[in-house]
Formats: structure tokens, sequence, C-alpha cells
């Protein structure tokens, strides 16, 4: 199989590594330039900013559990994938969130873990 995507298909190829520096370029400086793009338009704040914020680490802490369990219960439920990827996702991030505040609010001293 030859022509141009067989050449960036990998090996020790000249097209194998011009697509992997110019993927890992676009990954990390996109990455950068997403985040200097949230950093300036979204600067407003907001009401719920300060619970979000304080919940954040807690919610990164706990998201594996909540993601891979909505993903599980979705298994058998006739929907697209597409569909329950939003489900987890949108699902996933609020449980995060809320289960990362209920902690911090309410076990004794779970505020100095996370």
């Amino acid at each position: 199989w030859r022509g141009v995507s067989g050449l960036s298909l990998g090996g020790w190829r000249w097209g194998g590594l011009a697509f992997a520096v110019s993927e890992s370029s676009l990954r990390v400086f996109g990455s950068v330039w997403l985040l200097w793009v949230a950093q300036r338009r979204l600067n407003r704040q907001v009401r719920w900013g300060p619970v979000l914020s304080r919940s954040a680490y807690g919610a990164f802490m706990v998201q594996t559990v909540f993601l891979i369990g909505i993903a599980l219960t979705l298994r058998q439920v006739p929907l697209v994938a597409e569909g329950k990827a939003l489900i987890v996702a949108g699902g996933g991030i609020a449980t995060s969130f809320a289960f990362a505040w209920l902690l911090i609010r309410h076990v004794p001293g779970m505020t100095r873990i996370l």
C-alpha cells in the first residue's frame, strides 16, 4: 500500500517522522492556545464560581468512579454511541463536582485533603 497516507502510518520513514512532529506540535501549541483563550475570554465572575473552584480538585480525584459507573450503566441502553458519550461526559462532570462539594462541605477533615 503506497502513497502519501501510507508514508505517514509509521515506521522509520520521513513521512512518519513529519506526521509525528506536526501532530505533537499541534497538540502542545493547541492546548496552550486554548488555555490562553480561556484565560482571556472567560475571566468574568459567575455565581457558582467559588463553589466550583473549591470543588475542582475533589472532582478531579473522584471523576473516574462516576465516568465508569455511568458508562457501565448506559451499556445496555439502546442509544447511539455519541449520545451515550454526551450523557457520560455531562453526567460525569456534574456528579463529580456535586460529590466533591458534598465531601468538602459535610465530611469533617476533608477540607484539608481536598
